[in-house]
């Protein structure tokens, strides 16, 4: 398995479970099962008039998630964390 899951939801639905009764080993590992699992943050560079922009090659863009501006295209966003690598099928 490689899902990925929000440490604080992990930490609150283990608070909820110790609130409820005390915790065993079974009822930690239930409760973090149950968790949702989370998708990474997938986003694109563009230039402020819209136009996509390429990892390496380009300058002065925005996030499309947040709307940071960035000096230079890199493979993750520095202030949301977006991925912003080319998705391969």
């Amino acid at each position: 398995m490689n899902d990925l899951i929000s440490r604080q939801a992990a930490m609150d639905a283990l608070n909820e479970v110790t609130i409820v009764h005390s915790i065993t080993d079974f009822d930690a590992i239930s409760a973090i099962l149950d968790l949702p699992p989370i998708q990474p943050k997938r986003g694109r560079w563009h230039y402020s008039d819209g136009k996509p922009a390429r990892i390496g090659l380009s300058f002065g863009v925005i996030c499309d998630q947040c709307g940071t501006e960035s000096e230079y295209c890199t493979n993750f966003c520095g202030e949301c964390g977006a991925d912003m690598r080319e998705v391969t099928t």
